[in-house]
């Protein structure tokens, strides 16, 4: 089974470890160790993994969430993590996407275009949105930057959660883009 993790790093709270953080909500029931490589497991099923020392395998220059992991960090991380744990592990990308709102259906639903034929139902918490606003989306399965499931925030039957409206010129050509390099309005 290939298990998909989220990577944190943060160098002044937690000096040199590696979170990989597969399931937040559950709770560890065994815990396996080798070397500096911890495996965190609930009913038999990798949860997490916590690298110490990272520094001996590789050097890391993030703070927080690593939102856009490139194809050598990504073989990294897994080569490690299979020698060490015997755990297929990779790493997700960016779990935000472009779309365009379409229309309002009600005071906090609304219909995006993804640019793909596809017309989806976003729901937002917090900015005021209108029609022809690029928002940033993440999907219900998704993790946040706050280490949650988007789905935690999402009414039934939506799939979507809005999480920014972008204020850079945007064509609909990057539409449906998995992103997390565009600036989001303040």
């Amino acid at each position: 089974m290939q298990y998909e993790a989220s990577l944190y790093f943060n160098f002044p709270a937690f000096r040199d470890v590696i979170f990989l953080v597969i399931d937040n909500q559950a709770v560890p029931d065994e815990i396996k160790t080798n070397g500096d490589f911890v495996g965190l497991y609930n009913n038999k099923k990798l949860i997490g993994v916590n690298i110490f020392n990272s520094n001996t395998y590789l050097k890391m220059r993030i703070d927080g969430l690593c939102h856009n992991p490139n194809q050598p960090l990504i073989a990294i991380v897994g080569s490690l993590v299979k020698s060490y744990l015997g755990e297929d592990v990779g790493l997700i990308q960016s779990p935000l996407y472009v779309a365009l709102v379409t229309d309002q259906l009600s005071n906090n639903t609304f219909k995006l275009d993804l640019g793909d034929s596809r017309t989806v139902e976003a729901t937002n918490q917090k900015e005021e949105i209108k029609v022809g606003d690029y928002v940033l989306i993440s999907h219900k399965s998704s993790r946040l930057d706050n280490g949650h499931i988007t789905e935690e925030f999402l009414s039934e039957g939506t799939d979507y959660l809005v999480v920014g409206v972008e204020d850079n010129q945007l064509n609909q050509d990057i539409l449906g883009s998995r992103t997390y390099i565009l600036k989001e309005k303040k």
